[in-house]
């Protein structure tokens, strides 16, 4: 493993672990996993950051705990960047983690959080990236992938 590989994943697992266990303010992580998603062109790296989230949006019970966390995983565009980050599919599971994580973002969606992940200019709604890059993957090769963005849509 390179060292600059180290040193991204070490203390990537130290903050999943800790977003994962809820030893820390778990929403004001995905700022970090932004970043992350940003200077990593390693899909091992990518794939884990999309499984983590997915993990956590999951494990959202409340209405309440679900609706605050939503506001502010979505209000502030973190989700939109993770959604519309270029991966590189071709390589290993990585469609996977990233439909997976898409079906969790789709599946806490209400009335009231869905318009906190359109983008909007001047009053006008100009894309939902949720649903394009959903859209993306409909026709996908694999069945299980496709069976999943289906349900998601």
């Amino acid at each position: 493993m390179s060292c600059r590989r180290s040193k991204l994943l070490i203390p990537l697992n130290r903050r999943l672990l800790h977003m994962v266990t809820g030893m820390t303010h778990q929403f004001l992580m995905l700022a970090e996993f932004v970043r992350v998603l940003k200077i990593s062109k390693d899909t091992r790296i990518e794939a884990k950051v999309l499984q983590y989230l997915s993990i956590m949006i999951q494990n959202l019970q409340s209405e309440h705990a679900i609706c605050k966390a939503l506001d502010y995983c979505f209000s502030n565009g973190h989700i939109n960047s993770i959604i519309t980050h270029e991966y590189e599919f071709h390589a290993g599971d990585l469609a996977l983690y990233y439909v997976s994580f898409l079906r969790a973002v789709s599946g806490k969606l209400s009335k009231d959080t869905i318009c906190l992940l359109l983008n909007v200019q001047e009053g006008v709604v100009t894309s939902f990236p949720l649903y394009t890059e959903a859209l993306r993957f409909a026709h996908h090769g694999e069945k299980m992938i496709q069976t999943a963005i289906r349900f998601s849509l």
